[in-house]
């Protein structure tokens, strides 16, 4: 089930799957430090995101270390986004499995491939199994207008995919550098606008909206408009660094009001106030749980103060436990490089 706080720091029993198929449930330590979850309705009357974190999501032989986060905005209610979130990463854990099973020769023995390629697969086959579950009216869900965006980070111990469907973003503080890693689906970027208008759906041009309503061209859900409202996510993968300090994924209430290099700065300040004021009473700085949890609070909040019309739906994941003692000079934009990973795991010793 999808739960909010830190990850743990030891193995978490779950049941075990096939062994026939050398499956199984658990965790490979140290992806990261910690992590935290805030949702806020902001200005409207109800909240229609949701928010999902599964630390060790799954664990394969030979290990994969492998941990799932979410953010989902809903369009007309929060059924399809509370959905997704119950229901997500449960079809991309099951995905996972087929296509490792059918390739594991390959993938896991042989030389390395196209990883970006492989995730690129799995994972929009896991969505579109849910977007065809929505259609059949699972969980009493109507899709037929209700709808919701997604986007999903899957942390690994060498590099983190990336899986968006819709406007949210994903962003990484590495060393004073601000790294984009996801592009947003609205109908002003050309190659959207143009698959919209191939598909009879019309973009209106003055307000950046599908069919003058909807402000994303690609979405779960939204059946009646579906021949061009594709579910389809755009996947990357890219290369963990040393110097990566922080992961933001959040919904279009936080990006709409608050710049990547603003929110990483907001992120930034607030680190090191916690790590100057533990040194001045001699004390460590509080648990990392609490810190995590109150960064994205703090940036929902810093939101809605910008002026944000929306619901804010933000994670935070901390890569370091001391992102304070590396600060960096003024951050700077650039665009994520997709690195492909080593095979294996430094923390369980596989090679």
């Amino acid at each position: 089930m999808p739960t909010n706080g830190e990850a743990p720091a030891a193995e978490t029993a779950a049941p075990a799957g096939p062994a026939s198929l050398g499956w199984g449930w658990g965790s490979c330590p140290a992806l990261y430090v910690s992590y935290g979850l805030s949702a806020l309705k902001g200005r409207q009357p109800e909240l229609t995101g949701a928010l999902a974190a599964v630390p060790s999501f799954t664990a394969l032989s030979p290990p994969m270390g492998l941990d799932y986060f979410g953010v989902f905005d809903g369009h007309s209610g929060a059924a399809v986004a509370n959905y997704l979130t119950e229901q997500l990463h449960g079809a991309i854990a099951d995905q996972i499995l087929r296509e490792l099973v059918a390739e594991a020769p390959r993938f896991l023995h042989g030389p390395q491939g196209d990883v970006e390629g492989w995730w690129r697969t799995a994972m929009a086959d896991a969505f579109q199994t849910v977007d065809a579950e929505l259609l059949k009216g699972a969980g009493g869900v109507d899709a037929s207008v209700a709808g919701a965006t997604a986007l999903v980070a899957l942390v690994l111990e060498e590099y983190v995919v990336l899986a968006n469907c819709g406007v949210s973003r994903a962003v990484i503080s590495r060393g004073g550098e601000i790294l984009q890693l996801t592009s947003e689906h609205r109908s002003n970027r050309p190659d959207e606008k143009q698959r919209v208008e191939n598909g009879g759906g019309r973009v209106d041009e003055s307000t950046n909206t599908v069919d003058e309503f909807l402000p994303t061209s690609r979405a779960f859900g939204i059946y009646m408009y579906k021949q061009y409202v594709i579910v389809e996510p755009e996947v990357t993968a890219v290369g963990r660094d040393p110097r990566d300090e922080f992961l933001i994924l959040a919904t279009a209430g936080l990006w709409d009001s608050v710049s990547p290099v603003e929110a990483c700065r907001v992120v930034e300040r607030k680190l090191r106030s916690r790590s100057r004021s533990a040194i001045a009473w001699g004390a460590a700085p509080d648990n990392n749980r609490v810190s995590a949890t109150m960064l994205a609070k703090e940036l929902a909040q810093h939101a809605v103060r910008a002026g944000s019309t929306g619901n804010v739906s933000v994670i935070v994941v901390l890569f370091r436990d001391d992102p304070a003692a590396t600060a960096s000079p003024a951050p700077v934009l650039a665009s994520g490089r997709v690195q492909r990973p080593r095979r294996g795991c430094r923390s369980c010793g596989s090679p």
